[in-house]
């Protein structure tokens, strides 16, 4: 659900670090898990790698769009 939040929120207001904020509690979880749970193993580096995505995504409409260099926002 919070992939899903992510996407939604970086997409809307084209912010490029809400994606990537939520990766971080997603790597907390999977490292302190270490392996005990595949799926949940699975379910969050499939959601990390979306929201990384979603945020390259992000960057890239920002470009596109004539909004400045990414690093200006």
């Amino acid at each position: 659900m919070a992939t899903l939040i992510g996407i939604a929120i970086g997409i809307y207001f084209r912010d490029r670090l809400y994606p990537l904020i939520i990766i971080w509690p997603y790597f907390g979880i999977y490292t302190k898990n270490a392996g005990e749970y595949g799926s949940l193993d699975i379910v969050l580096l499939v959601g990390s790698a979306i929201l990384l995505i979603t945020a390259i995504i992000v960057i890239f409409m920002k470009v596109c769009s004539g909004s400045g260099s990414p690093a200006e926002n």
